[in-house]
């Protein structure tokens, strides 16, 4: 194959990316920052160094986020806008490479997720604040396990790639939940090497890493009287729940996404009935992947409809309290809801395992959901779970990503037929609603 050719076959591929670029660099630079908690840590800037030690000490293990938070609040918004156009489109471009994308068709579909992506919370606590605590640190990491995928893949790492990689690494380490979804994540790689006997230097290193910035956040002390603090300001009776209650608090918090309209979980029920459609032929694993889709619409966009068959279940529906559904709702609608919203989640889970069958791919696919819905789940055990929106999802989000990114390349493969392009178009017009609907909430 000719340079020329090589190079339009690349064109081809990446520009939507670069078009990705554009429209998010126009979202962030029409952004009215220095909101929230961005003006607060721009006056925190002045003294930055007196303050950086205060609040390791106080209230966070976050040192390397909070001193660029100040940074780019007090003296860089516009390199800010700039570079958070850029992580978010390289957040789409390592999902692209990871997964193995080689078409524009994939290019694209990664486009529209990310654009939908960005439409859940990404300000609530303030651009900056919300960004740089969150997606800088979902694209970071997008970057630093991409060595783990060359390692299994057999590919060779040069070195003059560990200036990336290991910083991107050592950044995301730096948020706590990422800290421990990293260190699945590489000792998950580590393990699968060691197996093959194919041990890279590398992947220790990565190891030592997160292991080393696990430690830091325990050994931490900002973290443990924030938590203490934090309960005594958002959540006064928190201390006194039992860690059953707390599960219930997390597992309620994380599935009523699927029971409330939500387009991330509409696309993944959507690909997997067409993956199952597409491979099985026998009705029950049919009506096993159509199940998820259809508690969902029925429970999200149907609710009057279904307070007026089981009265009782709109108050259920309206509010999943702040001790869980099981907690509060202790009557036949509250555990017959979470009753049917686990089952909808196993059906999801077993359809993915019926589509590809027992294998690295199901593995993954299956880990990395599980991993997402985990890095929600968690909040249970946080005070915070209330008052901390739905910026707190963005890693549960990033996961249904990759995962619908995944089914709907290997779908595209497999079968360009009606459906799959009715997706396709689908989730682009749902991108462009959710890209125009970002300058609703500029403020």
């Amino acid at each position: 194959m000719t340079n020329p050719t090589c190079f339009l076959k690349a064109l081809k591929k990446y520009y939507p990316f670069a078009i990705l670029f554009l429209l998010l660099f126009y979202v962030f630079f029409t952004a009215e920052i220095l909101t929230v908690d961005d003006v607060v840590f721009q006056k925190m800037y002045k003294n930055h160094f007196e303050v950086l030690k205060s609040r390791f000490s106080g209230w966070s293990s976050r040192v390397i986020i909070e001193i660029l938070l100040m940074f780019f609040a007090a003296r860089a918004p516009f390199l800010w806008r700039i570079l958070t156009a850029f992580f978010f489109t390289m957040m789409g471009v390592m999902v692209s490479k990871t997964i193995l994308i080689k078409s524009h068709i994939g290019s694209w579909m990664i486009t529209f997720l990310i654009i939908l992506l960005c439409t859940y919370d990404i300000s609530s606590a303030g651009w900056i604040s919300t960004t740089l605590n969150y997606a800088w640190p979902a694209a970071f990491a997008t970057i630093a396990v991409y060595p783990l995928k060359k390692m299994i893949a057999g590919e060779r790492i040069r070195w003059q790639e560990n200036f990336f990689y290991i910083p991107a690494l050592i950044f995301a380490a730096n948020h706590e939940l990422m800290t421990v979804i990293l260190l699945v994540l590489i000792v998950a790689g580590f393990y699968f090497l060691w197996k093959r006997k194919q041990i890279h230097p590398q992947a220790i290193v990565m190891l030592l890493i997160v292991i080393l910035s696990l430690g830091f956040v325990l050994a931490n002390p900002g973290n443990q009287n924030r938590y203490a603090a934090e309960i005594q300001r958002f959540f006064p009776d928190f201390s006194q729940l039992n860690i059953f209650q707390k599960v219930d608090i997390g597992i309620s918090h994380t599935l009523k996404f699927m029971i409330q309209p939500n387009v991330f979980f509409l696309l993944l029920c959507l690909i997997i009935c067409i993956r199952v459609f597409s491979i099985r032929e026998d009705w029950l694993y049919r009506s096993i992947s159509l199940f998820p889709l259809a508690v969902h619409i029925a429970f999200a966009y149907f609710p009057s409809s279904l307070s007026v068959m089981f009265p009782g279940f709109e108050k259920v529906y309206y509010e999943i309290s702040r001790y869980g559904l099981l907690y509060v709702n202790s009557n036949f609608i509250g555990f017959g809801l979470f009753f049917i919203i686990c089952v909808s989640l196993f059906c999801m889970l077993l359809s993915i395992y019926l589509t590809y069958g027992s294998g690295l791919k199901t593995m993954s696919l299956l880990a990395v959901l599980i991993l997402g819905f985990g890095s929600r789940m968690v909040m249970g055990f946080s005070p915070t779970v209330l008052v901390s929106h739905n910026r707190t999802a963005l890693f549960m989000y990033l996961a249904m990503l990759i995962v619908i990114a995944v089914l709907f390349i290997d779908q595209h493969r497999l079968r360009e037929d009606c459906w799959i392009k009715g997706y396709f178009l689908l989730s682009g017009f749902l991108s462009v609603l959710g890209y125009l609907s970002l300058f609703g909430g500029m403020k």
